[in-house]
């Protein structure tokens, strides 16, 4: 049955919203990356799941085989991570894109879909040896104890690299000269490229950026259980949903939905059994759609062309200057 795993308490009410906050920030790094790369691009990079697993196995295999500190395989792991996610750009998405032009949307994403199927495969067949899973090493655990709240040293980095990772791409977006041509392209590929932008450079840019957020939400996620082929499945289900609801909005706007995914995932442990945290997640932002595409067409949302087209000239002029 349906009924309550936790009685309700105050210490309980700590716990989970710390356990939220973590596991929120895991799917704020997935989010915030898929987002950026499907708003900008256009691409439905469902193929973000192989990316997001190879980066926790190369990770785990480089800390097992080379005896790499956590930081360093790390940050092997993400590069490895960017260096695919670029290639599939390169190599598939952008010649596609090219060659099909405004066809190419589901020529794409048919695409990216056999790259997720044959890059999950390819993954489970490499690490065959390892049983299909690999354990990132490197680490070392310790429990961490404050007010009512019991979690690890482990969760605590991953919640501080995460929002670091996070607020850096939030600033890069917002204040540099690239973020102002990522913003352009974003909005107006084709004002951007009279501007002297090119599209190509800004797409890999955002690939690069999109992927290394979610490799880092991999890594640590990994690093608290194991790494399998498929573990990305359930975060992109989340990003997909969470991109869908924010739309366009700022990074941070979209880290913040995805907390809140995390958070209702976590308290409903008060009313549901674990095993349906995820029913209750997609059933509440089933009805928040429903009640978005209701208003929609009762024309209580504004129209959003002209705020882009306006968005586009500003920042046409930013540019300029």
């Amino acid at each position: 049955m349906a009924t309550a795993a936790l009685p309700f308490t105050v210490a309980n009410l700590e716990q989970q919203l710390a356990t939220g906050l973590v596991s929120g920030t895991g799917y704020a790094l997935v989010a915030v990356g898929f987002g950026l790369i499907i708003t900008v691009t256009g691409r439905f990079h469902i193929a973000y799941g192989v990316t997001y697993a190879l980066s926790a196995f190369i990770a785990g295999q480089t800390g097992l085989s080379w005896g790499l500190p956590f930081p360093a395989a790390l940050v092997f792991g993400v590069v490895v991570a960017v260096a695919v996610a670029a290639l599939m750009e390169s190599l598939v998405y952008w010649p596609l894109n090219r060659r099909l032009g405004a066809a190419a949307l589901m020529t794409i994403f048919i695409a990216s879909l056999g790259l997720s199927t044959a890059g999950e495969n390819a993954i489970a067949l490499l690490w065959n040896g390892a049983g299909g899973s690999v354990n990132i090493s490197g680490f070392a655990v310790a429990a961490v104890h404050f007010l009512d709240v019991y979690t690890t040293n482990l969760a605590l980095t991953s919640f501080f690299t995460g929002w670091a990772a996070l607020l850096a791409v939030a600033a890069v977006i917002r204040w540099t000269k690239l973020g102002r041509m990522i913003r352009a392209v974003r909005v107006n590929q084709r004002l951007s490229l009279a501007m002297g932008i090119n599209p190509r450079a800004v797409y890999l840019v955002v690939f690069v950026l999109g992927t290394a957020l979610g490799a880092i939400g991999a890594v640590f996620t990994a690093a608290q259980s194991t790494a399998t082929p498929d573990m990305g499945s359930t975060p992109i289900l989340y990003a997909i949903t969470v991109s869908f609801i924010a739309g366009g909005a700022a990074p941070l706007v979209v880290a913040a939905v995805a907390v809140g995914v995390g958070l209702l995932e976590s308290l409903s442990i008060f009313v549901f059994q674990p095993q349906w945290s995820q029913v209750v997640v997609f059933a509440c932002l089933l009805i928040y759609v429903l009640v978005k595409v209701v208003r929609e067409n009762m024309g209580t949302v504004r129209t959003v062309r002209p705020a882009k087209t306006a968005e586009a000239v500003e920042t046409a002029s930013q540019l300029c200057s």
